[in-house]
């Protein structure tokens, strides 16, 4: 890669990495207890989102921009898939705050369904950092623990739905759609993470 090329490709990296660090501190604001760290959390998932967004809408930007130095066809297929990606995984953490906003007046969730969606949060976080590897230093054999981690994710969403529906007593309405649309949030990002480093390693040719 061209020095150029390699610049352009660690702006892609910072973009997934302050994904995941939004997404992290979004899931925690939405699934600590409660008490004071869960406002924590919560102010600051919003300073990273706002990060974020400012990073998304430079990357737009410079995709648009006709006037720069002429870039590499492959180049930019890469940088509009990643963006793309990014730009979803950013709704979905902004998704995630807003259930972290509201849980301030349901309360937290029961410990029962806290549990599973923690582990959904951190195994997809972890993927979105395995990704951002992945883009820094393209491997093809690397996909291969991502997948793995699709997998992980399915059966971790399995566990929390048999929690979910064998809970005694049972959760209230808000409870249950909240727990779903946070599993279903983690998954997503999951699949994002996966689906991103796919479209880099194609045009890449890595071994």
């Amino acid at each position: 890669m061209s020095q150029r090329t390699l610049q352009r490709n660690g702006r892609l990296v910072r973009l997934v990495r302050l994904s995941g660090e939004a997404l992290d501190r979004a899931a925690r604001a939405a699934l600590t207890p409660s008490g004071t760290s869960g406002e924590q959390e919560l102010d600051a998932a919003g300073r990273t989102l706002g990060r974020l967004y400012e990073e998304i809408e430079a990357e737009a930007a410079d995709l648009l921009d006709t006037t720069g130095p002429p870039v590499e066809p492959r180049v930019l297929v890469v940088e509009v898939h990643v963006a793309s990606h990014v730009q979803r995984l950013a709704e979905t953490a902004r998704g995630v705050g807003d259930i972290a906003w509201v849980r301030r007046e349901r309360g937290p969730l029961p410990e029962r369904l806290r549990t599973p969606l923690s582990g959904m949060a951190g195994l997809a976080v972890s993927m979105l950092g395995a990704a951002a590897d992945l883009l820094a230093t393209p491997r093809a054999a690397g996909t291969a623990d991502l997948h793995d981690g699709l997998n992980e994710m399915a059966q971790r969403q399995r566990l929390l739905y048999e929690r979910l529906l064998s809970s005694t007593p049972a959760p209230t309405r808000l409870d249950v759609v909240d727990t779903v649309l946070l599993g279903g949030a983690f998954d997503r990002c999951a699949t994002h993470s996966v689906s991103a480093v796919r479209h880099v390693l194609l045009p890449v040719g890595a071994p």
